[in-house]
């Protein structure tokens, strides 16, 4: 399997700005803030800066853990592809990482960690549909849709070596007609005939 790794970083980065839009906007909506640079900064000396950087590229390494592992084994589009995979790092960071730092199991919260689960579906919602979904992916494509066999921008399928493609039929053959019947219709032989038909004539005529 190819690895777009380009594809990767800005799919990982689009989600967590996804997931961060979301978190700063929880108050609007009648949740709790959750500031995501500062609870990661406080286990990095207090830096809130260097919090928000490790937010991204958490985003980013966990958009290649996608990609690698599971962008071709999950179901679904893209979307829905990242949604389902986003519920791993949301149980991760909800049994392991919020533990550690001080918040408790679930964020001791029902509320908080449904807000985090909420961020969580935004990010693999928006990363998978960014990232798209893999050419080795093992489920069938759609055949009953109009164009599903042609592949990639509209390509038609390969045919087997020395297969023939057969031409459309235009109703005509494009040979031109041989034979008799075609020369007498040639410019050369009305001429000829034309004058024989005058001299006979003429002949006729004298007598």
């Amino acid at each position: 399997m190819k690895l777009h790794v380009g594809r990767v970083v800005l799919a990982g980065l689009a989600g967590a700005v996804a997931m961060t839009v979301l978190m700063r906007m929880a108050p609007l909506m009648g949740l709790p803030p959750m500031n995501i640079g500062r609870m990661l900064g406080s286990k990095m000396g207090g830096n809130v800066a260097l919090g928000w950087v490790a937010h991204f590229m958490i985003g980013v390494a966990l958009a290649f853990i996608y990609a690698l592992f599971f962008a071709s084994r999950l179901p679904g589009p893209g979307i829905a592809r990242g949604a389902i995979y986003a519920l791993l790092p949301w149980l991760t960071a909800q049994v392991v990482m919020m533990p550690m730092m001080g918040a408790g199991f679930f964020s001791g919260s029902a509320v908080a960690a449904a807000e985090s689960l909420m961020g969580h579906l935004v990010y693999g919602g928006v990363m998978g549909a960014v990232y798209g979904v893999s050419d080795s992916s093992p489920w069938p494509r759609d055949t009953s849709r109009p164009g599903a066999l042609r592949g990639k921008a509209g390509a038609r399928p390969r045919l087997p070596p020395g297969a023939a493609t057969a031409k459309p039929n235009t109703g005509a053959s494009e040979r031109e007609p041989v034979g008799p019947l075609h020369n007498q219709f040639t410019w050369p032989a009305v001429a000829q005939n034309l004058h024989v038909t005058i001299t006979a004539n003429q002949m006729a005529t004298s007598k």
